[in-house]
């Protein structure tokens, strides 16, 4: 013991300092606590720190009314009696009491509880007797959360909780058809397959019912592709119209054969992948067809498809339509704005000098001039056609002229009945197409001259 006056260590039990007799303090707990290690003391006070905090915690928890909500929710889950719902009342109280922003939060919680609920029931269960059990329990849990809060939509709206208890019927329903089906299971396997057929994919028995399926139909489904494969087998792979032909078969005995021997065989993956190699290729060799500027079936196999969300229905559209704005449009099936009674049009097939022509605007030259107009309303970009001579004299002198919105754009050399002078212009942005056949010879009633396949490109 060292005295606090001079330094002087004394004996343990001394009352007086031996040497400047200054009374000596004896406090056994200062003196243990100074026994003890710095390090021990760092750490006993971390300690004590961590305990205070946790109770301050522990006491902002347990007044926090989200966390009393979720735990009167997960109790009224647990000890679920039918009729009793002490715990829903306590909910209400608590959001009476809450201020708005915990209210919103209530809400998000309620909601994520059923929805724990509801994927809980996602389980594997001993039959279908604990099934049901477990089904009417969590049925009447919603039911009566719904009906509690039925005024109060924004904790529980009908729509969120129509989602809920559809998801829960939907699992029911699956689950419903695995016990009928396991009751079947080695006795009669069709009727297996049959309710095994009808359960839903989210299901977790699913997996076990689906090895069962593909085994049961893999002899029917062989034959199937089998035969629908061989309808391209001996097909020369670069004639486009032969394979398209094929594959158009392929995919309607497809079709025509997903139902074999009252077996479904459209759920299975091996027929499904089947059945999109062969729309894909489908549209691999329209595009080819397209490409080399040949006639493609897309009108036919969209018929076949019949299916408006398919994606290659849609890719189909799609070259359809790209096809049809780069492909002609004949001039003379547009309605004209105004044309003299000596121009007349033709979209019958007429043969010309020994040529035949699917389309055509003729000028009869018993007058000095004539003209025809049509609206093309700024859609078009391109203008072709052609010019001949019938019947002409040697004498005749005549021309074609063309305007675009009254501006001269085309004008033909002198016409002969040797004429064949194609016409190319550009007409984007133009609105209005002027034709005139302009005369400065003498006129004939029975010549005639001919802008044969006049087509407009967009």
């Amino acid at each position: 013991m060292y005295c606090k006056n001079c330094g002087t260590k004394n004996e343990k039990n001394s009352k007086y300092c031996f040497k400047c007799g200054t009374k000596l303090e004896n406090d056994n707990k200062n003196l243990e606590f100074n026994k003890i290690p710095k390090v021990r003391k760092i750490i006993m006070g971390v300690v004590i720190l961590i305990v205070i905090v946790s109770l301050i915690i522990l006491s902002i928890l347990l007044n926090n009314p989200v966390k009393r909500v979720e735990d009167n929710l997960k109790n009224y889950y647990d000890n679920y009696k039918k009729g009793d719902i002490t715990e829903l009342i306590e909910i209400e109280k608590i959001i009476n009491s809450s201020e708005e922003k915990s209210v919103n939060n209530i809400k998000d919680t309620i909601r994520k509880s059923i929805s724990g609920y509801v994927k809980n029931f996602n389980k594997e269960y001993k039959n279908k007797e604990d099934l049901d059990e477990n089904y009417d329990k969590l049925k009447d849990i919603l039911d009566n959360i719904y009906n509690y809060f039925i005024n109060e939509s924004n904790i529980l709206s009908e729509d969120v909780y129509e989602n809920y208890k559809n998801e829960l019927e939907e699992l029911y329903k699956s689950k419903v058809n695995y016990f009928y089906g396991l009751d079947y299971k080695g006795k009669n396997d069709y009727q297996t397959y049959y309710y095994y057929q009808k359960m839903s994919e989210k299901d977790c028995y699913y997996k076990k019912v689906i090895d069962f399926i593909n085994d049961y139909i893999s002899g029917e489904l062989k034959t199937v592709l089998d035969t629908a494969k061989s309808k391209v087998d001996n097909i020369d792979k670069d004639n486009n119209e032969d394979m398209i032909k094929a594959l158009m078969e392929e995919y309607e005995y497809l079709t025509l054969n997903k139902v074999s021997n009252n077996i479904d065989l459209s759920s299975n993956k091996d027929y499904q992948e089947l059945v999109k190699e062969v729309l894909k290729e489908m549209v691999t060799y329209v595009k080819n067809l397209i490409d080399e500027g040949s006639n493609a079936p897309i009108d036919e196999i969209l018929k076949l498809i019949d299916d408006e969300d398919n994606k290659y229905y849609q890719e189909l559209v799609k070259l359809q339509d790209e096809k049809n704005d780069t492909e002609p449009e004949k001039l003379v099936l547009l309605n004209s704005i105004s044309y003299d009674k000596n121009i007349s049009i033709s979209t019958r097939k007429r043969e010309i000098n020994n040529k035949e022509y699917d389309s055509l605007i003729y000028f009869k030259t018993n007058i000095k001039e004539s003209n025809i107009i049509y609206n093309l309303d700024k859609k078009y970009k391109k203008f072709k056609a052609s010019i001949i001579g019938e019947d002409l004299d040697k004498d005749f002198k005549g021309k074609i002229i063309i305007y675009g919105d009254k501006k001269k754009i085309y004008e033909s050399e002198d016409i002969t009945n040797t004429t064949n002078e194609n016409i190319d212009l550009n007409i984007e942005n133009i609105k209005e197409l002027k034709i005139v056949l302009e005369i400065s010879s003498e006129t004939s009633s029975d010549a005639r001259v001919y802008l044969v396949e006049p087509y407009l490109y967009k």
